[in-house]
């Protein structure tokens, strides 16, 4: 199955990122509504047996819940060539604390993440994107919502033909 560890977005995050979402271009395909989250770990396909080990790692992770506001639009791997359309949040230093507690818990089941960037997924790019539509990317409005980073989710993903559904197998506190 394929798993991940995220933080959910409140209700307000959500609703501003499907305002954001529906002022992209057709062409480029949307995350599905409920499906936007902060990914902390991407953990991959992992066999069913590794489950409750992640559960039990995931119960040492001792962290305190905190404070993100949305910031600005950017682009994997960068805008002449933006593969993924995301929104950042700040500050992010207590999203890269957490982000190293779970690489801690973790480190006897899965490889080191050093690649980690905290964003929240907009939209997939899976054609080539015009400069005017990048332009409109850029220029999206992120109203600096804050919300509250209370639980972290493991959660698993089943890919479709409409994009990646999300079911919460387990989640902890920030406390």
């Amino acid at each position: 199955m394929r798993l991940f560890l995220a933080i959910p977005l409140s209700a307000e995050v959500d609703d501003h990122v499907k305002k954001l979402q529906a002022k992209l271009s057709q062409k480029i395909f949307r995350i599905p509504a409920g499906a936007e989250h902060l990914t902390i770990k991407f953990l991959s396909e992992v066999a069913e047996d590794k489950v409750d080990a992640i559960k039990a790692a995931m119960e040492t992770i001792n962290a305190e819940e905190f404070e993100l506001s949305l910031s600005a639009t950017s682009a994997f791997p960068n805008w002449h060539d933006p593969r993924v359309i995301w929104v950042g949040v700040t500050p992010e230093e207590p999203v890269r604390t957490l982000q190293k507690k779970v690489e801690a818990a973790l480190a006897d089941l899965f490889p080191k993440d050093d690649k980690f960037h905290p964003h929240i997924t907009l939209a997939r790019v899976k054609d080539t994107v015009d400069q005017a539509t990048v332009k409109l990317i850029k220029e999206l409005t992120v109203e600096p919502i804050t919300f509250n980073a209370e639980k972290l989710v493991l959660y698993s993903s089943t890919l479709t033909r409409t994009g990646a559904k999300h079911t919460a197998m387990a989640e902890i506190p920030l406390r």
